[in-house]
């Protein structure tokens, strides 16, 4: 999502990220009142959409008006029209941060115009610490990084035509020098480009307070042009406008990590659902992020950590996964989360809550029931592959070609059993949490899991739980 934002060294320009940010400055003007509207874009898991455009229309006054992609904001005014944000700013200096410092702190001198601006430095008996004079060829703000090696109060101040502005430091350190610099290094009398550094519009139509105004975005999607819902709201002195978008991003790879792998070297693909980033795939390693060995077993259950093939046939395990009991799921189990058991780093095993979180997004939605049923939205989380055929709707092996909207591609490992015995391959998949059953709760030692079944209305409660000896598949979830 674009933002604005200055340099993380203090220095004299703004950088751009990549899309709209909701960003709003009010203020009035001699000859009337300005405007600022600024706009995101967000879809139906809330996730940032970036706009290509957005049509800003006066009802009242019946015009409209588009801006593009890279304009950050509208701006208008009752009276003048565009009006640059950065000129009519008042002078004025933000206090610094942090205050008080460690030898270097940050700060702005706010609503400078063309021209030489004077910056200084004195201590508490007003000797002179620092100083540097600025040759401004924009109006703007002015953002600065003060360096003191000198402990003890002083004094900023910022001198430009007439007008003054200072702010008090408190200097507990020593930065090596005293000096007042940007990020291209000391300032002297050179001309440094300063401004708002963002895009603004350039509408001149006539506005009144209270018009009502309409506002659509616009996106690309897929290659084809996807507007927004249409907002309408009155206009006001400052505004932020969201634009909601009827998609979800859902089933796509995650934002910056398309894929992880794992101490044996296993890749994964990775998928975004709401705003969680899951492994697209069952977990497959057969040893800890330690280097550990998880035992192998075939027909042994127990409190050691093991995993299984599901089925007992180790051929399914490329498709489908080991099957890991608890205490290998969740080794090293503290009670914390995130926890990351047999998960690669920078990942976890779910925790109860946050594969509620999952079920709970896909069964909120309308587009992933099956026939407009809410209880039935396993096809939309089932993969294409694996399930065993049914002649019934609405079941993961029914059609399964539509399955698998949500892009979570469960695939069925089925689980292995306290007694030794393998079940419901090809017609269930069950998913471990990192949580545990308190005592009192269970019967036996117990932790919470989730599954779906080859039907058509069988996802399970949320408060469902497994013994600890059960050996089911693990989905890793990121940090």
């Amino acid at each position: 999502m674009k933002k604005l934002r200055t340099s993380n060294h203090c220095g004299a320009s703004f950088q751009r990220i990549s899309s709209f940010v909701a960003f709003a400055l009010c203020m009035s003007v001699l000859m009337g009142q300005t405007y600022n509207i600024a706009f995101s874009g967000a879809d139906l898991d809330g996730l940032s959409v970036s706009l290509d455009k957005v049509v800003i229309t006066d009802l009242n006054q019946n015009w409209s008006d588009t801006i593009y992609f890279p304009d950050t904001t509208f701006v208008l005014t009752n009276s003048t029209g565009v009006t640059d944000i950065g000129g009519i700013a008042p002078f004025s200096v933000t206090p610094a941060t942090p205050n008080p410092f460690m030898g270097t702190t940050c700060l702005r001198v706010q609503g400078v115009t063309p021209g030489f601006v004077t910056v200084k430095v004195t201590n508490q008996v007003g000797a002179l610490v620092a100083s540097a004079q600025l040759l401004c060829d924009e109006s703007g703000e002015l953002p600065l990084r003060v360096t003191l090696n000198t402990s003890g109060l002083h004094v900023f101040a910022a001198i430009q035509n007439g007008r003054v502005v200072s702010t008090k430091l408190l200097n507990v350190g020593n930065g090596g020098s005293n000096t007042i610099e940007s990020e291209g290094g000391l300032w002297g009398q050179t001309p440094v480009k300063i401004g708002t550094g963002y895009e603004r519009s350039s509408s001149q139509h006539p506005v009144a307070p209270n018009d009502r105004m309409r506002f659509v975005g616009y996106t690309t999607r897929e290659g084809e042009e996807v507007a927004s819902a249409s907002v309408e709201m009155l206009l006001a002195s400052c505004q932020t406008v969201e634009l909601p978008f009827a998609f979800t991003n859902n089933g796509l790879p995650c934002e910056g990590t398309p894929t992880v792998t794992d101490v044996d070297g296993n890749v994964y693909n990775t998928v975004r659902i709401g705003t969680q980033c899951w492994m697209k795939e069952n977990l497959r390693t057969t040893h800890l992020a330690n280097g550990d060995t998880i035992l192998f077993k075939t027909n042994t259950h127990g409190h050691a950590m093991y995993r299984y093939a599901p089925n007992n046939d180790t051929a399914n395990v490329p498709l489908f996964g080991y099957l890991y009991n608890w205490h290998a799921a969740t080794w090293g189990f503290n009670g914390c989360a995130p926890h990351q058991g047999a998960c690669p780093t920078g990942w976890h095993v779910p925790t109860t809550d946050e594969l509620n979180q999952l079920f709970n997004h896909v069964r909120g939605m309308n587009i992933y029931h099956c026939d407009g049923n809410p209880n039935s939205y396993n096809k939309a989380m089932s993969d294409s592959i694996g399930w065993t055929p049914k002649t019934y709707a609405c079941s993961a092996g029914y059609e399964p070609a539509t399955n698998n909207a949500t892009g979570f591609s469960l695939r069925p490992a089925g689980y292995y059993n306290c007694t030794d015995e393998y079940y419901s391959f090809g017609n269930a998949a069950h998913l471990w949490s990192s949580t545990d059953v308190p005592a009192g709760l269970a019967a036996s030692v117990t932790a919470y899991s989730r599954y779906v079944e080859n039907l058509p209305m069988f996802p399970s409660p949320d408060n469902y739980y497994s013994d600890i000896d059960t050996g089911l598949s693990v989905r890793c979830l990121k940090d």
